[in-house]
């Protein structure tokens, strides 16, 4: 029988799972784990961000080391954001859309963040470490006023911790199967059809640009194909996007 590759480490409180990660791969040589944390104080989001964690919900990070390059991050976070809508609706029966590139939506709310970190040059060959912190959103009330018209939960009242524990079960033995087949994985064509931003309008912010483009297509190695006002195609592979209210 093939051993887990992944042991689990649980705190009831810390600043964040992600940190917890990275300390344990800086200060520790540790290679692969993952921390779980009922609540986090200083929660991590993209560009900088926090990430709100203060009502019930899973907050984990996977620490991981791999071939791939540091260019892969997209499709590392693609191929996660198949896995956890996967096991979410498996164990919860509820189905959840992507928005591109991390973060997953249940009844047009955000209800799911999903951040990678790359840590370079990480092992004599020079393969990089992973750390792929998931947020999930379960139950509870109480979104600060900027997040009310954004964020959601799962389910309306409380949530079991058998609900909570199966989720996490989940995720941890979908990244065993997920890492050794990440190369030959057809998770493309399932997040596309999770997708809720393909054909729609959107504007893009990469830096200080900003600009309005409509979603043609996603890439095999989920790049997000957009064609500008001007006609132009071009692939997205970081920054950050709004779908646009059509009036």
């Amino acid at each position: 029988m093939k051993k887990n590759r992944f042991s689990v480490w649980h705190k009831e409180l810390t600043d964040s799972t992600n940190e917890d990660a990275k300390r344990a791969f800086l200060e520790n040589g540790l290679e692969n784990g993952v921390f779980v944390a009922d609540a986090q104080t200083a929660g991590k989001g993209r560009r900088g961000r926090s990430f709100y964690s203060a009502i019930d919900g899973i907050y984990m990070s996977v620490l991981f080391q791999s071939e791939l390059g540091p260019e892969k991050v997209v499709k590392v976070t693609t191929a996660v954001s198949v896995l956890v809508a996967e096991v979410i609706e498996r164990v919860t029966g509820k189905s959840v859309g992507i928005k591109w590139v991390n973060d997953l939506y249940y009844r047009n709310y955000k209800v799911c963040g999903i951040l990678t970190e790359v840590i370079p040059n990480s092992d004599p060959n020079g393969h990089p470490a992973y750390i792929v912190g998931i947020g999930i959103n379960l139950a509870g009330t109480g979104f600060p006023e900027e997040l009310k018209n954004i964020a959601g939960v799962l389910y309306e009242e409380s949530v079991t911790p058998e609900i909570k524990q199966e989720i996490i079960k989940g995720i941890v033995a979908g990244f065993e199967n997920l890492l050794d087949h990440l190369e030959d994985y057809d998770y493309i064509s399932a997040y596309r059809a999770r997708s809720i931003v393909l054909g729609q309008e959107i504007t893009c912010y990469e830096g200080n640009c900003v600009r309005n483009a409509k979603v043609v297509d996603i890439d095999d190695d989920g790049g997000l194909v957009i064609e500008t006002e001007e006609g132009a195609r071009e692939v997205l592979r970081s920054g950050e996007i709004t779908i646009r209210v059509k009036n």
